[in-house]
């Protein structure tokens, strides 16, 4: 694992990132319209790992690819960076990695620019890439509407509880599942007003 400054976070990974992400919002709408399809995934702590590490690693060699690039979304300027904010991974180092990735919202993204994942500070993700990519997790992750189910009751919760605005929920689901699937996922949890 190598970490690398912003300067050759530039001349290395910013292209690729750029090429997959439209913005770093994981609330919001992070990926460029040629990346998909894409997928919800929950529960997601602020790294690559069970279940979703193999079927990513699978794709990974099936691709080609020997490594990926891990960015931190949230850091200061350059001047005032003290630790490193991105990271070339090898496959062989993965596991290492999260010593690494301290407690914070990252992306996760293929050095070609093919797919990526950016994750969330409340135990979600969004992944988008070629369409052997999500058929590899969905194999492998075989409750993905249930975790779909769960993320949902978590935020209708939240809302009902706290008062806690939702209402990014409408365009972050129509960015990962299409408008119609996500009206449908609105009106099967009562959360048609949000529409």
């Amino acid at each position: 694992m190598k970490s690398l400054t912003e300067k050759e976070f530039k001349t290395r990974a910013e292209k690729a990132f750029q090429t997959i992400f439209s913005g770093t919002n994981p609330y919001d709408e992070p990926f460029q319209p040629n990346i998909t399809p894409r997928l919800l995934l929950y529960l997601y702590r602020w790294h690559l790992g069970d279940p979703w590490l193999t079927p990513v690693v699978k794709t990974m060699e099936i691709l080609g690819e020997e490594g990926f690039f891990v960015s931190a979304l949230n850091r200061p300027f350059p001047e005032e960076q003290s630790q490193a904010y991105h990271w070339y991974v090898p496959v062989t180092e993965i596991g290492n990695y999260v010593s690494e990735l301290y407690s914070q919202e990252n992306a996760v993204y293929s050095m070609t620019g093919t797919w990526g994942i950016i994750c969330s500070d409340e135990d979600h993700a969004v992944i988008g890439g070629p369409d052997l990519l999500i058929a590899n997790i969905q194999e492998a992750v075989t409750d993905m509407d249930f975790r779909l189910q769960e993320f949902i009751e978590m935020w209708k919760n939240y809302y009902q509880m706290n008062d806690v605005n939702i209402q990014w929920l409408f365009p972050m689901l129509s960015h990962i599942y299409g408008l119609n699937a996500a009206k449908n996922i609105h009106s099967q949890y009562d959360l048609n007003w949000l529409i």
